[in-house]
């Protein structure tokens, strides 16, 4: 729990790790154009679900997103949505509520704050096209649309 609070908490966004994370994406990228299956799964996706859906991009991203990213935008993201409002704690395991709720106190050290980006508002103000990555209007942050289903869907 210490480590989940430490990076929860005090995240160290540092630009030679931020580089090194985005060169390693970048290359995987080029890599995998010489894999069959992922050049096969690539191509599934835009087929089925067309090359402007979310559903049509790979959820890693691709090229040209990662190389877009800078160091400001995943600290943009970190302060506008590491916060409680609408946070849920998912605990595995044979423990007991009583004896895993006193771990998490270091929850309520985090900001409540309301996410200016709730729902999908930002993504469908910050492109012509919904489906696709976006900045938020009101805060700068990237957006990127990950929603699957809804809870009520499931």
């Amino acid at each position: 729990m210490a480590l989940v609070e430490e990076r929860l908490l005090s995240p160290k966004f540092t630009a030679d790790a931020f580089n090194r994370l985005k060169r390693q994406r970048i290359e995987s990228f080029k890599q995998s154009k010489s894999q069959p299956a992922a050049i096969a799964s690539s191509v599934f996706s835009m087929v089925n679900y067309g090359k402007n859906s979310i559903f049509g991009i790979s959820q890693n991203g691709t090229e040209e997103t990662i190389g877009n990213m800078t160091l400001e935008d995943i600290q943009g993201y970190y302060d506008n949505n590491i916060t409680t409002d609408g946070m849920n704690v998912v605990v595995v395991g044979d423990v007991k509520e009583d004896e895993v709720l006193p771990k998490l106190s270091f929850l309520n050290k985090l900001p409540n704050k309301k996410n200016c980006c709730s729902g999908n508002s930002c993504i469908q103000t910050s492109r012509e096209n919904k489906n696709l990555p976006g900045r938020c209007k009101e805060c700068c942050a990237i957006r990127i649309p990950c929603r699957l289903f809804d809870r009520n869907e499931i």
